[in-house]
C-alpha cells in the first residue's frame, strides 16, 4: 500500500475532503495543498491519516522474517508427512 492509497482510503472513510480536513485539524485549502503535493505532511498528520484510514504500518524486514519462518515450519510439516 502506498501513501496515496492511505490518503484515498482516509478520504473515502471521511466521506468528503472537508470532513477529512476537520478530522486532521486542517483548513480545506491546506489539505488540498497537501494532497496535491504543494506542501508536505507533518508526522502528526500522517499518523492521524493512518488512523483514520484504519491502516497499519509494518516494516518490510519483519514481513521477510515472518515469511522465512513460515517456510521453515512448512518444510518441517512437509517432512513429517513423508
Amino acid at each position: 500500500m502506498t501513501f496515496r492509497d492511505v490518503t484515498v482510503k482516509a478520504l473515502t472513510k471521511a466521506g468528503k475532503q472537508e470532513s477529512l480536513a476537520i478530522q486532521l485539524d486542517l483548513s480545506p485549502s491546506s489539505l488540498s495543498k497537501k494532497l496535491s503535493g504543494e506542501t508536505g505532511w507533518s508526522e502528526t498528520e500522517i499518523n492521524k491519516l493512518i488512523e483514520i484510514a484504519e491502516c497499519e504500518v509494518i516494516e518490510k524486514g519483519r514481513i521477510k522474517v515472518l515469511m522465512q519462518t513460515l517456510k521453515v515450519v512448512l518444510n518441517e510439516v512437509e517432512g513429517d508427512l513423508s
